[in-house]
This record gives C-alpha cells, structure tokens and sequence, in this order.
C-alpha cells in the first residue's frame, strides 16, 4: 500500500509514518504541487493525503487504484469531490481542526479593524502620528457582528464575541430560530445581515452554494 502526500505545513511527517507503518504502508512525498507531479505518481498510490494543493480530475482520473482522499482540515475546495464520488473514492477531511484558532483568529481580526490597528501601525512605522485617525475609533460595546453560516467556528465566535458585548445576529440557510436561540444569537436573512452589521465575519465552506 502507498500514500501520497500532495503537500503539508508541519516540520515532519513522522506521526503520519508511525500510523501508516502499522498497516505496511509506504509515504509517497510529492516533490512539488505540480499537477504533472501528482500525475506521475496517482496510479502507483492508494490514497492521498492533501493540505492546499489542488487534487484535480485529471489526477483523480489518473489514480486508478486510489481508495480515498484525506484533506488535512475542514475545507475541500481543493479536491474534485465530485470526480471522486463518480469514481467510487471516498473524500474525508477533519471538521474539529482548528476550530478554536480560527475562531480567536476571527475576533483578532475584528479587533484589529475596529481599533485602526493596521491604520495606525503604518503611521507609526513611517514616524508619523495622524490625530484625525483616533476620533474614527468607537467602543465595542453595542456594535452589530454579523455571522454568515453558523457552524462550529461561528458558534465559537458567540463567546468570544459576547465578551465585547457585541450584538450578534446570524444567517445561514437552515439555521432555526431555535438554534439560535440557543446560542443567544438573532436569526436575520442575509440582507438585513449585510445592511444592519458593524462587522462580517464569514463562516462557510466554498461549495457551488456559497461562490
């Protein structure tokens, strides 16, 4: 059995060889993100392994004894599913990755905007100090954060976001008032959304349904 892995973030991919030694299986490391790359070696594996690069339907087609594709992480925009599906190979990926990160990321993110951060640290980086920017920063407290999709990221947002006393209103196509509710949020349709929020923070895979 071989696995190739397309691409990865990490230092090493020795727990990868630890699990996949206790099968017999062999790590395939692609030289490069080439399509041409994950072409030459697709027929030889039996699953491959991916982080960004794109697995396209010309190297699925080409992996004719592949079993399954495995996205490290939650998205899978970068993997023909549909190709996959047709061919009878399983697509996975890891919904509980980095939900936490992403989530505090999202409310760095919002911080930085709300008090001119990136503003400001270039003034100070080219010595400058612009008074007409500070009057443009305004409390948190009672501002409108808008959430589009209200998965597990958004949902973790809430918390965070509560701490600021933020006003929280979500939309997702099948978010019930219940659910909501739940979570202490307001369910909006999307153009309230759009038109009524301080700030946005999108939370949905990209699918044909979100483009």
């Amino acid at each position: 059995m071989k696995v190739l892995v397309t691409d990865y973030v990490w230092e090493t991919l020795e727990p990868e060889k630890a699990i996949l030694n206790q099968i017999g299986a062999d790590l395939i490391v692609a030289e490069d993100e080439s399509e041409a790359t994950f072409v030459k070696y697709a027929p030889k594996v039996d699953a491959i392994l991916t982080t960004w690069a794109k697995v396209s339907t010309t190297v699925i087609k080409a992996a004719t004894r592949c079993q399954v594709i495995g996205r490290y992480g939650i998205g899978l925009d970068n993997i023909d599913v549909e190709t996959a599906t047709q061919l009878g190979i399983a697509v996975t990926n890891v919904p509980t990755y980095c939900l936490e990160e992403v989530s505090d990321h999202a409310m760095a993110l919002l911080l930085g905007l709300a008090r001119k951060i990136p503003r400001l640290d270039q003034v100070v980086k080219n010595r400058g100090w612009d008074r007409n920017i500070g009057p443009q920063v305004f409390r948190l407290r009672g501002q409108r954060l808008g959430l589009i999709g209200f998965g597990k990221i958004a949902q973790l947002i809430v918390p965070k976001a509560k701490g600021f006393s933020l006003e929280i209103v979500a939309y997702a196509p099948r978010l019930t008032d219940e659910v909501a509710a739940q979570h202490g949020v307001q369910r909006v349709d999307l153009g309230q959304l759009i038109t009524t929020s301080d700030f946005i923070s999108l939370n949905c895979p990209l699918t044909p349904e979100t483009y």
